[in-house]
């Protein structure tokens, strides 16, 4: 059986119910008196998220109804992006609802289902099921060519949300000092005035330059990602199953850890990773040294992969 649809959605979940109206903070102070400061901007030109939804595939089933087949493709546009739109802190405000670009999700989705074994006394049947979706920014019409959010960005060309960090190159086993991937020099320029000048990639301690030299490290959204399970019927009286989940690829920022390592204020816990922090010359450690008010980039070096499998569901049944 074939099937296709196509149709044009509005966004009933657009993540707030105030995206368009100005709003105030009553609580102001004002001396003895009541005080009120505008906390968000208005903009009455804020409209609805649009999603133009294409979905086709197929049903199949062979064998007597033994084994049957399932897949579908889906292309998914949604136009007048809802996000903040930044501002510059000059403004007063960190930025505003706004309709921001498009973006692109398309994707196959595939199921397959049958029995392996039927017999007077014994039935076994399997499904197995595999997702695969692409993500894209297609277009961005903020002000700003990307749009920052944390270690994460929006930017015309990639997945919704990148990562975007400097990155790791070790520790310097001769000082303790981590190390970053840089493509920013300090540079003089005509004036004679210091300035932070592009260049070929290079090995630093230097937190500031790191922190201007980031790269692109990939989004939380998987390669694939779907299920795979079994059912057995023994004597017709009892029934044995499972389900289990699985996704491969994906990163995820693990910030938790990052503040674990990189501790600020006295008496907060340390992880135990940093036992093995570089203590004395020579040393050879991915855990650079502990400093005293240290500055550190954020890096790759604290994003992890988010492969998975794990088992959902065993149950079993017995009919008296």
């Amino acid at each position: 059986t074939a099937k296709v649809s196509y149709g044009l959605q509005g966004n009933d979940n657009p993540g707030t119910y105030y995206a368009w109206p100005g709003l105030y903070d009553y609580t102001w102070p004002n001396g003895t008196e009541a005080g009120a400061i505008a906390s968000k901007l208005e903009n009455r030109a804020v409209t609805w998220e649009k999603n133009a939804n294409l979905n086709t595939g197929f049903d199949a089933s062979l064998f007597k109804g033994r084994f049957s087949v399932a897949m579908e493709y889906y292309n998914r546009k949604t136009m007048n992006m809802l996000l903040n739109n930044p501002l510059a802190p000059s403004t007063g405000f960190e930025g505003y609802d706004d309709n921001v670009g498009s973006m692109r999700n398309q994707g196959v989705e595939t199921s397959f289902r049958g029995t392996v074994i039927d017999s007077e006394n014994f039935r076994w049947d399997a499904q197995f099921s595999a997702a695969m979706n692409r993500n894209v920014v297609l277009e961005l019409t903020s002000s700003q060519n990307q749009i920052t959010s944390g270690n994460r960005v929006i930017e015309k060309g990639y997945p919704i949300n990148t990562f975007m960090l400097s990155r790791s190159a070790g520790v310097d086993p001769a000082t303790g000092k981590q190390l970053y991937f840089c493509y920013y020099r300090k540079g003089v320029d005509a004036s004679g005035n210091t300035v932070n000048v592009k260049c070929d990639e290079y090995v630093t301690d230097n937190v500031s330059l790191a922190s201007l030299s980031k790269y692109y490290m990939g989004s939380r959204e998987p390669l694939f990602s779907g299920s795979f399970g079994m059912n057995f019927n023994l004597f017709k009286n009892w029934d044995i199953s499972f389900l289990s989940t699985y996704s491969v690829g994906g990163k995820v920022y693990d910030s938790l850890y990052s503040g674990t390592m990189e501790v600020q204020y006295a008496g907060s816990n340390w992880h135990q990773d940093i036992l093995r922090r570089w203590q004395k010359p020579g040393d050879i450690t991915d855990v650079p040294m502990i400093e005293i008010g240290g500055a550190y980039a954020a890096t790759d070096r604290n994003l992890i992969d988010i492969s998975r499998l794990e088992e959902r569901r065993v149950g079993k049944s017995v009919d008296l």
